[in-house]
């Protein structure tokens, strides 16, 4: 299933969109200029990974707002009614649009995986609605907490968004120190022991499941220095979890590097003033075992 899709998240291919991202960044910062203060996440965090995955996916422009909705309900925590409901009613558009994709091929992800349904069978029809579904979850998901944590960070460490400001050589390495930081996800998918084995003097038994905290990973005191501070100039080679590792790495890695990346550079040039409108200690953090993210995330953006 990941060579299918594989093709469309290498660096190459990721760094042919990235004008269509900065594009889509670029009108996403012109709609923050109305208001000063604003919810960066609802405003700018939110519709950027989703405008990028529904491309990659060929959502027609004039029905990706009907994602947003959809998006927010099934990410928010706060009601599982919802959040099934969101599901059905994605599930039920993405077999809507294979069928149109089917009738009139188009240039984009969700063709190919119709291509290789209908002319290969290298899918089954249920394996072709859940990898569309899968790619726009995991499309929105970790970028929408990777801006929002990251941000968060550097308002608190004022220090950093100076150094970001004055030098944007440290962009790159700033993006991997903040999902080492603040990882998206708090935990990796379960795993199953195959034969018994003992971790940290905890005996694991064969067939016993086994949960692997990626957030404590990352700030492990043996592998980086003062873990639970933000620095970006933190050499890189220390080697974060966030993606994941080895076979499970995440397949669009690239893609979210270079929309975080691209977002940062853009918020420090149009706000470069910017500062948190609210308490730290107040903002609530969704409900979930796996998610770290923010409910909502007020600036105060201080155009110049």
């Amino acid at each position: 299933m990941r060579k299918l899709v594989s093709k469309a998240f290498t660096s190459r291919a990721v760094e042919a969109l990235r004008p269509e991202i900065e594009r889509i960044t670029g009108e996403l910062i012109g709609t923050l200029t109305d208001d000063d203060t604003v919810d960066l996440l609802d405003d700018f965090a939110f519709p950027l990974p989703i405008r990028v995955i529904c491309l990659l996916l060929g959502v027609p422009v004039e029905e990706q707002e009907n994602f947003k909705s959809w998006s927010k309900a099934l990410v928010s925590g706060d009601s599982p009614e919802a959040a099934a409901a969101a599901t059905t009613e994605v599930v039920a558009y993405l077999g809507q649009l294979i069928e149109r994709k089917r009738r009139e091929p188009t240039d984009d992800v969700l063709t190919a995986l119709v291509a290789a349904h209908d002319d290969d069978h290298q899918l089954t029809g249920t394996e072709l609605v859940s990898t569309a579904y899968l790619l726009f979850i995991a499309g929105f998901e970790t970028t929408l907490n990777a801006l929002g944590n990251g941000t968060l960070h550097l308002m608190r460490n004022l220090d950093q968004w100076e150094a970001l400001r004055e030098d944007r050589s440290l962009l790159p390495g700033a993006v991997e120190e903040f999902l080492r930081l603040e990882s998206p996800l708090k935990h990796a998918s379960f795993r199953c022991a195959t034969e018994s084995l003992t971790v940290g003097g905890v005996e694991i038994p064969a067939g016993g499941f086994v949960l692997l905290a990626i957030a404590s990973a990352n700030r492990d005191p043996q592998r980086f220095d003062d873990p639970h501070a933000l620095d970006v100039r933190r050499p890189t080679d220390g080697g974060h979890l966030a993606f994941g590792h080895g076979i499970h790495h995440c397949l669009g890695a690239p893609l979210a590097r270079v929309e975080v990346r691209v977002a940062f550079g853009a918020l420090l040039d149009a706000f470069p003033a910017m500062r948190l409108a609210a308490d730290p200690e107040e903002l609530r953090w969704r409900t979930s075992t796996i998610i770290r993210g923010l409910h909502s995330l007020p600036v105060r953006l201080n155009r110049r």
